[in-house]
Parts: C-alpha cells; structure tokens; sequence
C-alpha cells in the first residue's frame, strides 16, 4: 500500500520557459560521459555524503 501520492511532474507555465530551461542545460558545460562507472562513482559519492552528515550530526 502507497502512504503517499505519487509526485507530479514538474509543470511550466509555458512551452517557452520550457524551451528556456533545455537551452540553459545544455549549454551549461561541456558534456560528459554518463556509463555504468559514473553510475557506481556517483552512488560512492553520495554514500559517503551521506554517512559524513550522519556522523556530524
């Protein structure tokens, strides 16, 4: 059983705040391989993230 409501997602008031946002994403950066190592990597990072504020709290 679901205790909560599923999330909604994101709404735009316009197609143009939309287009606006997907522009400034893909012009934010050079782009960078997303692969089952970045995956892992990332999951490590956010563990460690994670257990760090645990422990300072």
């Amino acid at each position: 059983m679901f205790r909560d409501k599923p999330k909604e997602p994101p709404s735009f008031s316009t197609q143009e705040e939309l287009e606006t946002l997907l522009l400034e994403g893909l012009e934010s950066g050079e782009p960078i391989p997303v692969t089952p190592q970045f995956w892992r990597d990332l999951e490590l990072e956010l563990e460690y993230r994670q257990n760090s504020r645990r422990k300072a709290s």
